[in-house]
């Protein structure tokens, strides 16, 4: 039974919503997408609200020769959409490539296929703080407005709105009773591809300073965003004040209680300590009411700012410790974030991330958080349970003192490309909860970076939308993801069946992992900075580097991939997903080659080290060649993404450096190194293996007569010269990728390590054991102390 206060604070976020013409937004949304014919082709109704479904519901059938789309809003009626491209024409739009190529006349919706599904949950909500720079840093208006659209077809409508509040902070920062100048602030904000730590109060200043042009540009395009939010009838997250000001405030404000923040990342204390105003301190409420007033003063002057009641988020102790365990001042801390928000907008509601409950698990004790959010009303508050697919905490927090929370699929940190996951628990266990918790009133994704293991975040959300009663298996929910996402029918193919299989031993293997101790997807250690010591590199825990799986069976799912590249060699999902297995299988191999590299070297065997040394570089060359055949894996794309926003050269090459270093040093001597390593093309051929020869030739020459021992200590010191300079890189001219048509490339890698994978699967790959990661652990790890390549 749901409490009364929380069915009102339902009907009333409910009502404020509502976009003005939902047929006309989704017929719009179609046209994107699908293009303007097809729009036209749809009957598109808008289905009457009903009692018993207060979070909404959508139709799809056919009628008189027509295809019917019906729902209650515009996120429902796209969720209509997305459900007749997947069940009936067996189509799809990806991350990581579309099937698009919808045929007119529309195919009919038979009987069997016609539904009525009823929301679950009044909440579908979208990204992690962090997102906006893992993934979404270079952003124009074209790939926002693809993500939105993806966003309603999924049944989101709280997505995170935080683009552009540096522009915000500007307007208050410079006016009275600041009066800060832009000298103090390019003190404070930190270069583009760092916002997301700059804002939660983790650093300043890194990788800055900001230009203005961005800071202008940045809003334009949060306009933008907005606009869309708001014509989808979307509840977007606005940002809110959170604590952290630059240090000239305690200039202007010498006897405010500001204070220095821990250094989150054992950088340098000029980026790292920044200031913290304490919640206790009356210019705290003012602050933020600022922020609030002149955010909704820009965004009303453009005519975006969301209808009431408005949700904003704020997280004032992100991975830092509050001053204090006192209850009063814990109590305080909680009323001033509040006040900060409803001083200047009444009605707004508080979201937060739970994250600091599981990450700081220790000080956080049922007392210290019923101190904390027991001050605020229940019904002007929402917590993401961030992490629930796998660490939960609204069942160790008493439902976050009585707090309505949402059930989130984090499953990513920083971006990672491994295959991992657990499908059946995703599908199963947002239901499980939600018929425990009357509490929970919606499910999210909250992945660190996208563009990746898309399947497990389309899982996530299908359990927004109400099923048949005996929902089908996860082998089938599988099969059905599989024919959407390929363009696969009903009628059961010859020439593309190796595909379903190909997905039903990945369903067994990758998406199978029941390790609930292993925090993230799995790092390759070709990512890592290289070590003669296994331990330093072979790792459970956070990030693992160990298969929770049999590679071998991975080998097998390629193969039948193979198999059916004939049949589904022109389309982009299909290709992306060969080349993502094949980029699995390879760097499994390299963890095999590696262990055979420092069993020779351990034997004293030089011949035998060369040798794998020479095939260990081989590899690389050749996964890079692969990784190059598709630009969703692509170190070029993510620069040419940063550089575009620049106005001139200097600035251009100023936005390359915080690409480049986010994706490696993470820092000016990688205080977060290899964090946010991805295995691009670029990356892989320009870093990654540059870093692996050297590790090769230095050890080689250890092994020559009367030489000294490999020295650990002195190569990092090598690397770290190489690693800086490449920071400051320049990128050439993009060249085209292979065809997506052809898959060639893969084939051609298949043909060339199909044999020695095969064998080298069979081996058992060394393992380091991990209990599940404690929070001093995490903490060590986010902070950097870098216990894996050190």
């Amino acid at each position: 039974m749901r409490p009364v206060w929380l069915v009102l604070l339902v009907v009333a976020v409910g009502i404020g919503v509502v976009a003005c013409e939902p047929v006309a937004a989704t017929r719009a949304l179609i046209a994107r997408v699908a293009g303007n014919a097809a729009a036209d082709a749809f009957d598109i109704q808008l289905l009457a609200a009903n009692s018993s479904e207060p979070y909404g519901a959508f139709e799809v059938a056919s009628d008189n020769g027509r295809v019917v789309l019906r729902g209650t809003d515009a996120v429902a009626l796209s969720s209509a959409f997305n459900y007749y491209l997947n069940k009936v024409a067996f189509l799809s739009t990806s991350w990581t490539g579309d099937n698009i190529a919808l045929a007119l006349p529309l195919p009919p919706v038979p009987p069997e296929k016609a539904v009525h599904r009823g929301r679950r949950v009044q909440w579908g909500y979208y990204q992690n703080v962090c997102t906006v720079s893992y993934s979404m840093a270079w952003w124009n208006w074209t790939r926002w407005e693809r993500e939105l659209d993806w966003m309603a077809m999924r049944g989101i409508n709280m997505p995170l709105a935080f683009t552009g509040q540096e522009a915000i902070w500007m307007r208050v920062y410079s006016a009275a009773p600041f009066n800060l100048s832009l000298a103090d602030l390019d003190q404070f904000f930190s270069g583009p591809a760092f916002l997301a730590w700059f804002r939660m109060g983790n650093m300043q200043k890194w990788g800055g300073p900001l230009p203005m042009s961005w800071i202008e540009d940045q809003l334009s395009l949060q306009i933008q965003i907005l606009r869309r939010m708001n014509e989808l009838g979307m509840t977007p997250v606005l940002p809110a004040f959170a604590g952290h000001v630059p240090e000239a405030l305690t200039r202007i404000f010498p006897n405010a209680n500001i204070t220095r923040s821990p250094n989150w990342w054992q950088g340098p204390d000029e980026y790292s300590r920044d200031w913290f105003m304490e919640p206790t301190e009356p210019l705290y409420s003012t602050i933020g009411a600022a922020f609030i007033k002149t955010q909704s003063d820009v965004l009303s002057a453009a005519a975006v700012f969301p209808p009431a009641p408005r949700v904003y988020n704020a997280d004032q102790f992100n991975e830092m410790r509050p001053a204090s365990a006192a209850a009063d001042y814990l109590s305080a801390c909680g009323v001033s974030q509040m006040k900060a928000i409803t001083d200047a907008d009444p009605s707004g509601l508080w979201l937060m991330q739970g994250w600091l409950f599981l990450n700081e698990g220790d000080f956080w004790t049922q007392a210290n958080i019923d101190a904390y959010l027991s001050a605020v009303p229940a019904k002007q508050m929402i917590v993401l349970d961030l992490f629930s697919d796998i660490k939960p905490v609204w069942n160790i927090t008493n439902s976050f003192s009585g707090r309505p929370f949402i059930w989130n699929t984090l499953h990513n940190f920083g971006g990672n490309l491994g295959l991992t996951g657990n499908i059946e628990n995703v599908l199963t266990a947002p239901l499980e909860t939600l018929a425990k918790e009357p509490l929970m009133i919606g499910v999210g994704i909250t992945m660190e970076g996208i563009n990746q293991n898309a399947v497990v975040y389309d899982a996530t959300l299908s359990t927004l939308w109400e099923e048949p009663a005996v929902p089908a298996p996860t082998q089938r929910w599988v099969d059905d993801y599989v024919r959407a996402r390929y363009g696969i029918s009903d009628a059961d193919d010859h020439k593309t069946r190796p595909a379903l299989d190909a997905w039903a031993i990945l369903l067994n293997t990758t998406y199978n992992c029941t390790d609930f101790s292993l925090w993230g997807v799995t790092k390759s250690i070709l990512e890592l900075r290289p070590s003669l010591n296994p331990k330093d590199l072979i790792r459970g825990g956070f990030m693992p580097t160990e298969l929770f799986y049999d590679p071998s069976l991975l080998v097998e799912a390629w193969d039948n991939l193979l198999a059916a590249e004939p049949a589904l060699a022109s389309v982009e999902s299909f290709h992306y997903d060969f080349v993502d297995v094949t980029r699995q299988v390879l760097s499994n191999y390299h963890q095999t080659l590696y262990s055979q590299f420092v069993e020779a070297v351990q034997a004293g065997d030089a011949v035998a080290a060369a040798r794998v040394g020479d095939q260990m570089s081989d590899l690389v060359v050749q996964l890079d060649r692969v990784l190059s055949s598709d630009v969703h894996f692509s170190l070029d794309q993510w620069i040419a993404d940063a550089r575009a926003w620049a106005n001139d050269s200097s600035t251009a090459d100023m936005y390359e450096w915080n690409a480049r270093n986010q994706v490696t040093l993470w820092g000016p001597n990688g205080e977060i190194r290899d964090y946010a390593s991805k295995l691009w093309s670029g990356l892989t051929g320009q870093f990654y293996a540059v870093r692996w020869q050297m590790f090769v030739t230095a050890v080689l020459q250890s092994l020559q007569p009367s030489a000294p021992p490999f020295n650990q200590t002195a190569f990092n010191a090598d690397l770290l010269i190489f690693e800086q300079s490449w920071q400051h890189k320049k990128q050439q001219p993009l060249t085209k990728p292979a065809e997506v048509s052809g898959n060639s490339v893969v084939a051609d890698c298949h043909s060339k390590y199909r044999a020695a994978v095969g064998s080298a699967a069979a081996l058992a790959l060394p393992r380091r054991h991990h209990n599940h990661p404690t929070t001093p652990q995490r903490r060590a790890a986010v902070r950097r102390v870098d216990t894996w390549t050190s």
